[in-house]
Formats: C-alpha cells, structure tokens, sequence
C-alpha cells in the first residue's frame, strides 16, 4: 500500500516538473513580431536632442524597454531588431521617417516624427543670496546675478519679479522667470537681505580716549567678541602691557570706495586686521557719502 502511494506522489510532481518546464521554454521562446511593439502617442522629439528615436518606444507586448535596448539608431529586443537612417533634430517640423526591420512580415515601416521645442531655458545663479542697504534696494541690478541658456538659438525673455522687497530691514525672495520661443518656462528664486544702514555713530569705532565702554551697535561682520570701542588702551593696564606700541598708525590709513554693505564690511575687516595686529592702539571706519575712510590712531 505505502509503495503504491509513494508512486502516485513521484508521478505527480513529475507531471508538475513537465508542464513547469515546458511553460517557461515556451515563454523564454516566445517569437515576436511588428505587432507586438507599440510606440508613444505623441511622437515628438525635443529640438537638439541627442536621443535616440526609440526612446519613443512605449513597450513590446507589455515589456518596457530600457537603454540597454537601445545602441545608436538600432533598438535590439530577444528575436526583434529594428533601425533607421541617422535623423537631424535641429530644425522643428514633422518628418516621416522610415525604419527597417528582421520581421519578415515587416519588412519597413514610417512614422511620422515630430521635432519641437519641448525642453525649459536652464537658469544659473550666480548668487544665491544679495545683501544690501536699504537704501540700495533700487540701484539693483538682478540681472548681473542671473545667466540663462536655452537649447534653441531664438532669443530668450527674462523677466525679474521684485515688488515684494521693501526697502526696511528683512529677508524678502525675487521670483526670476525665463522663456522662450515656445513659451517654455523656467523659475528660480533669489534671497534678497535688506540691512538698515548704520548711523555715523554706529559705524565709527575709535574715538579719543573717553572711558564709555559701551560698544556701539556695529555690522554683524565685525565680531562682537572684539575689545569694546577699540579705542586707545592706554587705561587699562593689563592690555596695554601685552599690546606693542604703535608706531606711526596712520600709514594704515585708507579709502574704501562705493557704499554698499560688502564695501563696508571689507573695511571693517581691514581695520579689525590692523588693530589685532598691534599696529594701531584704535581706529574708526566713517562714511562720507561715496565710501567709508578707515584711519586709526
């Protein structure tokens, strides 16, 4: 009885092992045709391109090709090959283009291909953040901050979108838009940081020997950690022990020109640099309308 059985189950799973073998043989042996390849719907290649027609190719009876399909102008899928004739993407319009393929019973076939402009500019930045003075907001200039590029030769519009920056102290976003012929269009967003210009009292640093103390309020570029004022240390004793003598500071001395925050900034910086090298006991960086003079004592 145990025999019989254990016959019956060995002719079982032999009859499943044949008709599993011979399901993935007729599957792995599958012929394909013409037939089985369908394209995209709309057919259109975007202008300049560099890719392949077959990347039109939708899928083949369901299987979705990939690049390894493709090689130049010939797209190679299990028994299946097709090719065409090289194909010129620089000039738009329609073309009816002929491919030929193995398929015995399709032996070529055309389809008609469009060439456009379907691709958006590419906007760089050469910034991504503008800092100003707010009374610098309307001398700027966006589009020093901005290139552009475009696949066509036709001409591209570039339009800056600034009316939400105020002139008062805040951080406010520029909308930058690009398009072109085709109206395809491109967006970026730039910061723009509005900073309230320092009051002449603010700005200037050292003055004669007074004994205030009190730091007035400078540009975050200079570091607030600084020895207050910087003025002449003359009255503090530890200090002026560890600090050389200054000899002839106001070689030092000089001219920052233009009145926007990185001039400023720049000769803050210059004159941090001298005074932490001990070649001044103080200085003070003041505006005169066209820059910021930087002399020290």
């Amino acid at each position: 009885m145990c025999l019989k059985v254990k016959g019956r189950i060995n002719r079982t799973l032999l009859v499943i092992f044949i008709v599993l073998n011979l399901f993935f043989t007729v599957g792995c042996t599958k012929t394909y045709t013409m037939n089985d390849v369908k394209f995209k719907k709309d057919l259109i290649i975007d202008l300049n391109s560099k890719s392949s027609l077959f990347t039109l190719i939708h899928d083949i009876d369901g299987i979705k090709p990939t690049k390894e399909n493709i090689k130049n102008n010939t797209f190679s899928f299990r028994n299946i090959s097709i090719k065409y004739d090289n194909f010129d993407t620089s000039k738009e319009g329609i073309y009816n283009v002929t491919f030929s393929t193995n398929d015995p019973d399709t032996k070529s076939f055309t389809k008609l291909i469009e060439v456009a402009d379907i691709s958006k500019p590419r906007i760089k930045l050469r910034e991504n953040k503008i800092t100003v003075f707010s009374d610098e907001i309307d001398s700027i200039d966006y589009y020093k901050y901005v290139s552009y590029s475009d696949n066509s030769s036709d001409e591209l519009t570039c339009i800056i979108e600034s009316d939400e920056v105020k002139n008062k102290a805040g951080e406010y976003e520029v909308l930058i838009k690009v398009y072109d012929k085709a109206k395809n269009t491109a967006k970026k967003k730039i910061k723009v940081v509005v900073k309230e210009r320092p009051a002449e009292s603010q700005i200037q640093t050292s003055k004669d020997n007074d004994s205030s103390g009190d730091r007035d309020g400078r540009h975050d570029a200079v570091d607030e950690s600084s020895s207050s004022n910087h003025k002449s240390e003359n009255n503090s004793s530890n200090n002026s022990a560890d600090r050389p003598s200054a000899t002839n500071p106001s070689q030092y001395n000089k001219y920052f020109s233009g009145n926007s925050i990185d001039i400023y900034n720049a000769a803050c910086s210059y004159a941090e640099s001298i005074y932490s090298s001990g070649k001044a006991k103080g200085y003070e960086v003041m505006p005169d309308g066209s820059g910021f003079n930087v002399t020290f004592s």
